[in-house]
């Protein structure tokens, strides 16, 4: 047992050290060869824009901020400490008082961990662009869904469904009144959410559940219900 602790811990050195050593080889080959990667755009823009001259001042981010007044961040969720960063250096910059910057995002949908997009980022950037006289708007009506599932989802989300912690919160939204509606449904559906529940404790089996209800659904909206554009008047 002694020796196959032993082994165990220097195998997860090794691969620690190998894995050390690779990316000081990689970052060697990229200077060698003159390249950069997608990472090192966004690094090289961090680290040049913290640099200061003697005076402190950072004559890139004045340069960038004369250049970009205005600054627009669809999907802000998915944004990273680096990203966040460059943006923040260069809009939030207190010398910089009449550069503007609007971020569009939603907590609920930060999905893209594994490009290293992190809910407390997204937390700090609002609690940072509150601090320096930003404002906070919720969009109240949804344009997109029928309302039944505008309202399945107002009802599943109020709940504690994302953790007592507060850190991700939940504002109702409204559904299109018949009058704004672009199409007309013939039928109106009775659930805008299904809950499929099974008994099998494997990723298969819940697979084939899932396919065999979403073709049902499917063949049955195509069969019950229609939908009709409006005409303009």
């Amino acid at each position: 047992a002694l020796f196959l602790d032993n082994f165990k811990q220097l195998s997860k050195v090794l691969k620690i050290n190998t894995a050390v050593q690779l990316v000081k080889d990689f970052r060697k080959s990229k200077a060698e060869s003159t390249t950069i990667d997608f990472d090192d755009m966004l690094v090289l823009v961090y680290e040049a824009l913290q640099n200061k001259d003697n005076n402190g001042e950072n004559l890139f981010c004045r340069e960038l901020q004369h250049k970009f007044r205005y600054a627009l961040l669809d999907e802000f969720q998915d944004t990273d400490q680096v990203q966040w960063g460059i943006f923040k250096t260069i809009f939030l910059d207190k010398t910089s008082p009449d550069n503007k910057i609007y971020l569009i995002g939603d907590p609920k949908q930060a999905i893209y961990s594994f490009r290293n997009a992190d809910i407390n980022t997204y937390n700090l950037a609002k609690s940072e662009v509150l601090a320096n006289g930003g404002l906070l708007y919720n969009l109240g009506k949804n344009y997109r869904s029928v309302k039944s599932l505008v309202t399945g989802f107002n009802n599943l989300f109020t709940t504690e469904f994302f953790g007592k912690n507060g850190e991700i919160t939940y504002v109702n939204v409204d559904s299109q009144s018949e009058d704004e509606q672009k199409i007309a449904i013939t039928q109106s559906e009775e659930n805008g959410i299904y809950y499929l529940m099974s008994e099998s404790k494997t990723d298969g089996d819940f697979k084939a559940l899932m396919d065999n209800f979403i073709v049902k659904e499917i063949l049955r909206l195509e069969n019950e219900i229609s939908f009709i554009e409006k005409k303009s008047e």
